[in-house]
């Protein structure tokens, strides 16, 4: 995963993934979640603005020549939504198990 200053002056964030060819030449809804994660956590420790993502796939023969995909605005909202449940979804069930391991013992919900 890189940041790169594009010619025009502006941050992009790349993604590289080996991989299966995706299903429909399309990424896995995972991969956009994970790289709008990753822009988002850039933006809020440096103050700066990521302006395009992009995820390449490289394949795992010569035969495959890989895939590069622009995150668009909308997909890179959604998938930002999808990560914040999926992590939200991680410490939930942390907690339940957590409670059933040990009952009686109480933590906070990160939900407000």
């Amino acid at each position: 995963d890189c940041i790169f200053t594009a010619p025009d002056q502006t941050l992009e964030l790349w993604d590289i993934k080996t991989s299966k060819p995706w299903f429909g030449n399309v990424p896995y809804d995972e991969n956009i979640a994970q790289t709008s994660l990753y822009a988002e956590m850039y933006e809020e420790l440096t103050g700066e603005s990521i302006r395009v993502i992009r995820i390449a796939r490289t394949g795992k023969t010569k035969e495959d020549k890989g895939d590069l995909w622009t995150v668009t605005e909308s997909q890179r909202k959604a998938g930002l939504d999808l990560g914040h449940i999926a992590i939200n979804a991680y410490y939930a069930k942390r907690r339940l198990k957590n409670s059933l391991e040990n009952p009686g013992v109480l933590e906070m919900s990160l939900f407000k």
